[in-house]
């Protein structure tokens, strides 16, 4: 499966007026979590040279018991956003998983603190995301066949537009990226 993604940064303050505008358009709330990710770093190749990601994330739900997922990322195939293919699994046990890893030569790169509030219509789901470190920020992403990425594309594009009343200003990196980069820190 491939994750078709825009990123935006958000002005301070404009998450209620979105949510607003969100639940009149027909938008559903999913729920809000807080997401603390590790990534790591391939011990034989750059991960920041390939353009892909490795991450071991833990959920904490508003409501429910955390859990923990693990996720490939592969090469970025968009020049405005996010197109990606993402393999995704539960992990049962977070803290065996990353010793897996270390043990398997992977180097943790550094981790990124948000607070997620996701809302749904259609394929179509919107995150808003404040950042620990960043600020707040604006996700559209669907999922979907690699064949459909062209149209999930246009649709993001579409829902972006009917944003832009918030004024979002386009984010081509990742979240990492973006602290790694604040930090003066090189992904190497």
């Amino acid at each position: 499966m491939y994750e078709v993604e825009l990123k935006a940064k958000c002005s301070e303050g404009s998450f209620p007026l979105l949510s607003e505008y969100l639940a009149d358009h027909g938008y559903v709330r999913i729920g809000s979590v807080r997401q603390e990710d590790d990534y790591y770093n391939h011990p034989a190749r750059n991960f920041a040279e390939s353009d892909e990601a490795l991450r071991l994330r833990y959920l904490k739900p508003e409501n429910g018991a955390a859990e923990a997922v693990i996720t490939y990322k592969g090469a970025n195939h968009s020049d405005t956003g996010q197109s990606r293919e993402e393999l995704e699994t539960h992990i049962e046990d977070p803290a065996v998983m990353r010793r897996i890893l270390e043990r398997l030569g992977f180097v943790p790169v550094a981790p990124v603190y948000k607070t997620r509030t996701s809302y749904r219509k259609g394929g179509i789901t919107i995150c808003l995301d404040s950042v620990d470190g960043l600020g707040d920020y604006i996700e559209i992403e669907q999922i979907c066949e690699e064949t459909m990425r062209d149209e999930a594309q246009a649709t993001i594009d579409a829902v972006l537009d009917e944003l832009n009343f918030i004024r979002p200003v386009l984010e081509h990196r990742t979240y990492l990226e973006l602290l790694l980069r604040k930090k003066g820190i090189s992904r190497r």
